[in-house]
């Protein structure tokens, strides 16, 4: 599972969004959704737990994380005082999907997922989330 958020810079909007891929590399499932009134770093997470919610919903298990953001990497491993709540949710899905293995990867290696996420930055209903079964066109180029 890749997450990432994104800033529109032109409307302020941020988007979030995941892949779910299988060993393959085959996209399995994604997401994407547009955010009011938020930070980055809260968007990040939220892309986080939204990600853990739907792999336990959809039953995607078991899973690698990756997440382009090395301040949620540290987060989750020492928290943090301002976000501790969605913090405490995201520890607590992760251990119902067995601890798995969380790394770092680098904005280049997830093109779909910033693609997704700035798709869903472009939403005007916010807060309603797209779950899509196949990558949209607009994504097929880096597929």
């Amino acid at each position: 599972m890749n997450t990432d958020r994104v800033a529109c810079l032109n409307t302020g909007k941020l988007g979030i969004q995941g892949v779910f891929r299988n060993n393959r590399g085959d996209g399995v499932l994604g997401f994407m959704r547009g955010l009011p009134n938020t930070d980055s770093v809260r968007a990040e997470l939220q892309a986080l737990w939204l990600g853990l919610k739907i792999a336990i919903d959809q039953g995607l298990s078991p899973i690698v994380i990756d997440t382009n953001s090395e301040t949620v990497l540290e987060m989750l491993k020492n928290g943090n005082l301002t976000h501790n709540p969605i913090i405490s949710g995201c520890r607590y899905m992760i251990e119902q999907l067995g601890n798995p293995a969380i790394g770092h990867s680098y904005r280049e290696q997830n093109q779909v997922a910033d693609l997704l996420a700035k798709e869903g930055a472009r939403k005007e209903a916010f807060d309603k989330t797209q779950i899509l079964a196949v990558p949209p066109v607009f994504a097929n180029k880096v597929v």
